[in-house]
């Protein structure tokens, strides 16, 4: 191969910058220059092997150790084994173990060390004020791509060649399991959602792995759970919208589910969308007629929920959609303040002059008003409790 010199070169100056590093300031310069040669030899090639490694030598101290791991290296992604720990049997009656559960997510990063990378990603396209979300990515294509590939047919990982049919087969399997298991409960509340968190990911992409399934491959076992999960007695529209499923969303609504059905936390579809900020299922309960002012659950309506969340692009939608800002009957005020209090008085201040010209244009300037201040919103230290009683105090003096 032509390029190999310089991927090698390229390679020694990786490990020269990592040996140079804190972790390995105790290693003496000759055990350094063993470890670059035989990392090097063999590493076909690849970065990512020699982070993997890496993270093995880091952890033995005495020389001896050191120098026995590195005899002993494997030669490339070839000889890594890699071992997933599930917590999931889906041919089980019951599924999936709690008491198997890692203690803390970050423990799967400890595990996976060298295979995974921790970004700060995006929210799923959803805006919210201030939020982060964390992702969990394969640090490198290869790790991916290797195990499918045909390459690993004939090398000493044959065991571990996985074929991507099976693959999808088998994380439909798990998934459909997960869900069955979970939804023997009328509904599932806002808490159930929050501790069986793959439960999201399930209901989202199963759909889309069962898709991929080889019609040889896809077994009587898993279509009969395929229907069980579509048939609409066993997971209401609420439900589905809580755990944030468009796909099945749509599909439900296809088939002729009533988006105004009231029950649980939410009272009703329409507002445990807005509450989890998913404009993929909002706007079509909204398009099969959903009430954008029904009243009741948690937070009264759709809108309030909104607000609660603070999400923009929510707010927007169910207003251009007709919701009202002030239905009778509702604890408004309680809520605005507490966008005062959480830097907000502009916010709340635009919403009420929505409600003064309710159109297309009114709307656009209380979005560009509402994005500037955002922006730029840094208020001295102690603001914030002058502003929420200044507000207060304003709406009081209004009333009198």
């Amino acid at each position: 191969m032509t390029y190999k010199p310089a991927v090698d070169h390229d390679i020694g100056l990786l490990i020269d910058s990592t040996l140079a590093s804190n972790s390995y300031k105790s290693w003496p310069e000759v055990l350094k220059a063993e470890a670059r040669i035989d990392l090097i030899e063999k590493s076909d090639g690849m970065f990512q092997y020699i982070a993997c490694q890496f993270e093995a030598l880091r952890r033995l101290k005495p020389p001896v150790k050191i120098r026995k791991a590195l005899k002993e290296l494997p030669k490339g992604l070839d000889a890594i084994q890699v071992a997933e720990i599930f917590i999931l049997d889906p041919e089980a009656e019951v599924p999936f173990n709690d008491e198997n559960r890692l203690l803390a997510p970050s423990v799967t990063l400890e595990i996976l060390s060298g295979l995974v990378t921790q970004t700060t990603g995006d929210t799923g396209g959803r805006t919210y004020l201030g939020s982060d979300a964390m992702e969990i990515r394969v640090a490198h294509f290869s790790l991916k791509e290797y195990p499918i590939s045909s390459r690993i047919i004939s090398s000493h990982s044959s065991t571990f060649r996985i074929a991507e049919s099976t693959a999808h087969f088998q994380i439909t399997e798990s998934c459909i399991a997960y869900h069955l298991h979970l939804i023997k409960t009328i509904l599932a509340p806002e808490e159930t959602v929050r501790y069986y968190r793959l439960w999201e990911y399930v209901v989202r992409y199963w759909l889309k792995h069962f898709d991929l399934i080889t019609e040889t491959a896809c077994t009587p076992t898993v279509k009969d759970g395929a229907l069980r999960t579509l048939t609409m007695g066993s997971q209401n529209l609420l439900n589905l919208a809580l755990i944030r499923s468009p796909i099945l969303v749509q599909l439900l609504l296809d088939k002729g589910a009533d988006v105004n059905t009231q029950g649980g936390e939410h009272g009703n579809s329409l507002q445990a969308a807005a509450r989890l900020a998913i404009v993929d299922i909002i706007q079509p309960l909204l398009d099969k007629g959903a009430d954008v002012n029904a009243q009741g659950g948690r937070y009264g309506n759709a809108l309030q929920a909104a607000v609660a969340l603070r999400c923009w692009d929510v707010i927007n939608l169910l207003l251009t959609k007709g919701a009202r800002f002030d239905p009778p009957g509702q604890e408004w005020d309680e809520l605005l303040a507490g966008m005062v209090h959480f830097w907000n008085m502009d916010w709340a201040n635009q919403l009420r002059a929505f409600q003064k010209d309710p159109t297309i244009e009114g709307l656009a300037r209380m979005r560009e008003e509402c994005e500037r201040h955002r922006i730029s919103n840094r208020r001295p230290k102690g603001i914030k409790k002058r502003l929420k009683t200044d507000y207060l105090s304003t709406k009081h003096r209004g009333r009198g």
